[in-house]
């Protein structure tokens, strides 16, 4: 799996741009990198606020898996 990161900006806050939906072509699945603990406080509500590198899953789905790889 590929590792991404957030990027966050001088103010601590995350960069980021608004993408055209049109320019979608298919959906990815995040999977937090907790390291050696997990903090309690992490649920599916907030884990993309809180946690700071992902894992891609590329096994997603055979069409996901083909475009990765």
């Amino acid at each position: 799996m590929f590792l991404v990161e957030r990027l966050l900006g001088r103010n601590n806050h995350p960069v980021g741009d608004v993408v055209e939906l049109s320019a979608v072509v298919r959906q990815i699945q995040l999977v937090p990198k907790f390291g050696s603990h997990i903090k309690s406080s992490i649920n599916s509500s907030n884990s993309l606020h809180i946690c700071k590198r992902f894992y891609v899953n590329s096994f997603m789905d055979k069409e996901n898996y083909q475009a990765v790889w």
